[in-house]
């Protein structure tokens, strides 16, 4: 910790007069990632996704007339910077954790490289994070305002419940049964779902409810040009996932997912988990392979002296189509880069074919129009 603190010390030396500097909200926000891009902490690609939403008018979250404190500049960096240190660190010293049996070795492994790909990847959330963490009454007063619509479904057990954020995640996983959105709304919201929309049918506010039908979690759904952002809030307004979505031409192209964590690290709020999808489509607009990647994160616990090495496991997917939609899928696993099986074929029944067709919402941006 002694050796961040010093790199802390030397960012703040460094550009610590540029950001604190900055007249309003937005302009702190734009000088401190343009600090972070010189200092190679972040891509241009990110730092395109993070201005699209910064920037997006129709937003509006963030403002040029709110002034931030001197203390609120710091604290956001003492958000960030200790977290993509650690994360550095993590990184550089993969070589030296413990592995245990169950574990895939890093080297034995050989996704040393895709494994820089993640710990770059995982950066731009730090930086979300900390953006939106002080946000959820702006965000919710805001978008409630918004509200049109109102649609209830019972709880998934999948990520994004009803609009679940993968279109291929259902399919794999057999043992979760498929849910519909009820035909009218509950008398009691004990496990259920609420979905809100605004004047287009976009969905906007997902509220899941608990068994005594208290508020579990809120998710915002933030749609800027290509892309979609979910933050997921608990019931006590902390973030605990980010999910991120690109769309082109109608269809959903990619999609990552982080999962925030409080324990096991010395520095709060490291990532524990991120999961990807890329998905190809044929000309006729019918999905044609997809790749699936869950990276879970070295876990270092500097109490113990126990560390804990990351695993990768990668799905690829290829699939048997007409011109309605999917009719099979070829499926081969690994981890890391060795294969785990051999590639297996399966099937879709009937319910699987139907919600699998070119013209189904799961392809595209949960809409209350499109189902």
């Amino acid at each position: 910790m002694t050796d961040i603190k010093a790199k802390i010390e030397d960012f703040v030396k460094s550009y610590g007069e540029r950001i604190f500097q900055s007249e309003n909200e937005i302009e702190y926000w734009r000088t401190l990632i343009a600090c972070l891009r010189e200092e190679n902490f972040l891509e241009n690609r990110d730092i395109e996704i993070i201005e699209e939403f910064l920037m997006y008018e129709e937003n509006s979250f963030f403002s040029k007339k709110r002034v931030l404190t001197e203390s609120e500049k710091g604290a956001f960096l003492v958000g960030i910077l200790p977290k993509l240190l650690q994360t550095e660190r993590i990184f550089q010293e993969k070589d030296h954790v413990i592995y245990t049996g169950l574990d895939i070795k890093l080297r034995e492994a050989n996704i040393e490289g895709n494994a820089e790909t993640f710990f770059a990847d995982v950066r731009k959330y730090y930086i979300l994070f900390e953006m939106y963490k002080n946000k959820y009454n702006i965000l919710k007063e805001k978008l409630e305002f918004q509200v049109q619509y109102k649609q209830y479904g019972k709880q998934f057990g999948l990520p994004g419940e009803y609009y679940c954020y993968s279109p291929i995640m259902e399919i794999n996983i057999g043992n979760i049964p498929s849910v519909t959105l009820l035909k009218k709304k509950p008398d009691d919201l004990c496990n259920k779902v609420e979905y809100n929309y605004d004047k287009n049918g976009s969905l906007i506010i997902s509220n899941e409810y608990g068994s005594e039908g208290k508020l579990y979690s809120c998710e915002f759904l933030l749609y800027a040009g290509k892309w979609l952002m979910n933050l997921c809030y608990d019931n006590k307004e902390k973030i605990g996932y980010i999910a991120l979505r690109k769309y082109e031409k109608g269809v959903v192209l990619e999609y990552e997912r982080v999962c925030l964590t409080c324990c096991r690290y010395s520095v709060k709020g490291l990532c524990s988990r991120i999961n990807k999808e890329r998905y190809k489509y044929s000309e006729d607009g019918v999905l044609k392979t997809a790749v699936e990647e869950e990276y879970m994160f070295p876990m270092l616990d500097e109490r113990t002296g126990r560390n804990i090495s990351g695993i990768l496991r990668r799905t690829e997917m290829s699939f048997e189509r007409n011109k309605e939609g999917i009719i099979g899928e070829w499926r081969q696993e690994f981890a890391g880069d060795k294969a785990r099986y051999e590639p297996g074929y399966f099937k879709l029944n009937k319910r699987e074919r139907k919600i699998t067709k070119k013209d189904r919402g799961r392809w595209r941006r949960p809409n209350y129009f499109v189902e």
